[in-house]
């Protein structure tokens, strides 16, 4: 049995004792009482969280402090600055080889579809003049020959490279002006990776010095 009834008797009651005149007819209490079943699961609906599409993911955390971040998924430390933002997840998920194993940025990254899906270039279109970002991508090498082949020694520092304007993440990218590029190909430990650096045209010195600092601070299990 249902309360409505009675629910619908209470409302009228009430009506009376505090208006002092004659509650609804039957017809129309009924309309409001559907009328605001209704709103709550309007306000309802509107309260839940927007989950976000596949499209724009925000996948990262900040540092508060310079610290030490250890992966034994992919087996390498680096440290991280304080005020930058590690990707949790990867902002290239199609790349099948090689794969993402790290990526960074001083600004909040967010998974996005780009032009380019084997580039991070969706996730660069939040990235400020000021701002620098680092990713680390590793290929799979069945034979030292390929490896020699492909990718030179690692260097002693990182920060002597040039920029490379015609790189594919140069080419994916739409941001105005364009930030500067680095594609830096290497080997360490028996493995191979291809380190991706972006500068934005007005990073201070101090960003470029922590961003080629992140790689310069890469220490890799062997392979």
């Amino acid at each position: 049995m249902t309360e409505l009834p009675q629910f619908e008797e209470a409302l009228r009651q009430a009506a009376g004792r505090r208006y002092g005149r004659p509650a609804w007819p039957r017809r129309l209490r009924r309309a409001a009482l559907v009328a605001a079943a209704v709103a709550g699961l309007v306000v309802g609906l509107l309260s839940i969280s927007r989950t976000p599409s596949d499209d724009e993911q925000t996948v990262d955390r900040p540092v508060a402090t310079s610290t030490t971040i250890k992966d034994a998924a992919h087996r390498y430390t680096v440290p991280l600055p304080a005020g930058w933002r590690r990707a949790d997840e990867s902002l290239t998920p199609d790349l099948q080889d090689p794969v993402e194993i790290f990526s960074a940025g001083t600004f909040q990254l967010h998974y996005r579809r780009g032009r380019c899906n084997h580039m991070p270039d969706g996730a660069l279109e939040t990235m400020r003049p000021t701002d620098a970002f680092v990713s680390l991508q590793e290929r799979s090498v069945t034979s030292p020959p390929t490896t020699e082949a492909g990718f030179p020694p690692r260097p002693t520092g990182f920060g002597e490279a040039r920029p490379q304007p015609g790189s594919d993440i140069a080419v994916c990218g739409n941001a105005k002006p364009e930030p500067v590029v680095y594609w830096l190909p290497f080997r360490d430990a028996g493995r191979a990776f291809y380190a991706i650096v972006v500068l934005g045209s007005q990073a201070a010195p101090e960003t470029r010095r922590q961003a080629f600092g992140i790689l310069d601070g890469f220490r890799f299990e062997p392979g």
